[in-house]
């Protein structure tokens, strides 16, 4: 399905239009718009359509009564004849000024002529708390929702063995992450090896021991750049253990907040 709609209220009415392949992304907008409006007045596919709904005269429905529209600009939207549809009927309402029309760029596809003189929301650029953040700012509300996608991660990391040296790569894929801090949990003391960022003159190096790791385990030797993560541009750490050595690198760890440290799947690659 290629679009979703929301139910009204305090008299607005919220229709998401995406492609399918980016509903992974979507959902991370819709989840949170289905707690502040309530699960009632929010439609989205997973848990509103059920078998045998008419798909495009609910679209027509909720296109009619929409006042606002949200527009995830991607790859895969701009080559959907279904989401064209949507968006270009949705450009005629705010043409007669009867609804709000919002962009978000999802992926480095530019944003259509006919739109660029609109304001868009940046996803790409900003990342997705800022993104979400303005989102929610035009829908408020509070309810709860337990999300049915689960184990998003925007962070992806692979790893590779040459000789006595082990290089983890850490790489965003959707979005920028504005905090670009990882951390190489360890049973090994830490002395027994050094850590390098690949292709970067400088780091920040900082040493928890004896326990004193988020998980209250082993110990952990945190490297962070003074550059975000972008999609494209990854953040290499190689790690080498001194003469007579040996290292076991037993988690990686990014650092979403102060106190909150998000484990990162690692795969060899």
């Amino acid at each position: 399905m290629s679009s979703e709609m929301a139910g009204s209220w305090g008299g607005r009415m919220i229709f998401l239009s995406h492609n399918h392949q980016d509903k992974q992304i979507v959902e991370q907008f819709a989840i949170p718009l289905l707690e502040a409006l309530g699960q009632d007045q929010v439609f989205y596919d997973s848990w509103s359509i059920q078998p045998g709904d008419g798909i495009i005269e609910r679209m027509n429905a909720g296109l009619s009564e929409a006042t606002l529209f949200l527009f995830f600009v991607s790859k895969n939207s701009l080559a959907s004849r279904m989401v064209e549809m949507e968006w270009q009927n949705a450009l005629m309402a705010k043409a007669k000024g009867q609804l709000r029309f919002v962009p978000i760029r999802v992926d480095p596809s530019p944003i259509p002529a006919i739109l660029q003189q609109t304001s868009f929301l940046d996803l790409f650029n900003n990342g997705l708390d800022v993104t979400r953040r303005q989102v929610l700012d035009i829908a408020k509300g509070n309810n709860i929702f337990q999300p049915s996608v689960s184990g998003f991660s925007n962070i992806v990391g692979t790893y590779t063995i040459a000789g006595d040296d082990l290089t983890i790569t850490m790489n965003a894929v959707h979005f920028l992450e504005p905090a670009c801090e990882f951390g190489f949990v360890t049973t090994s003391p830490l002395d027994d090896f050094f850590c390098r960022v690949v292709g970067a003159p400088s780091f920040i190096e900082t040493p928890f021991e004896g326990g004193n790791t988020p998980d209250g385990i082993a110990n952990m030797m945190a490297i962070k750049s003074g550059s975000p993560l972008v999609p494209g541009f990854p953040f290499r750490v190689r790690v080498t253990p001194k003469k007579g050595k040996q290292v076991m690198i037993d988690k990686v760890l990014h650092r979403e907040s102060e106190n909150y440290w998000k484990p990162v799947l690692l795969t060899e690659g």
